[in-house]
């Protein structure tokens, strides 16, 4: 019996990205029968997760500097950081 070549399944893992809950059980379904898919969806699914978390740190580092009313007030967060540079 020919061995079927796998693909990357670059695709799961963009599904994994917008839906992490769904990539966590792709990749606890295919961790032993399909290994390259599950490791894609396993990758969308910690870049989203760390994004996420990344966003909510920045946000309350924002929130507890002060930036909060800045950029509320039309002010970007980029412009604020570039302000604080020496």
């Amino acid at each position: 019996m020919a061995k079927k070549k796998q693909t990357s399944g670059w695709g799961w893992g963009v599904l994994a990205f917008f839906f992490p809950f769904v990539g966590f059980i792709l990749w606890l379904a295919w961790k032993d029968s399909n290994p390259e898919h599950s490791r894609s969806a396993g990758i969308g699914m910690l870049v989203a997760i760390l994004l996420a978390i990344g966003m909510a740190l920045l946000a309350i580092a924002a929130y507890a500097l002060g930036w909060a009313e800045l950029i509320q007030g039309g002010i970007s967060l980029i412009a604020c950081i570039i302000a604080i540079i020496p």
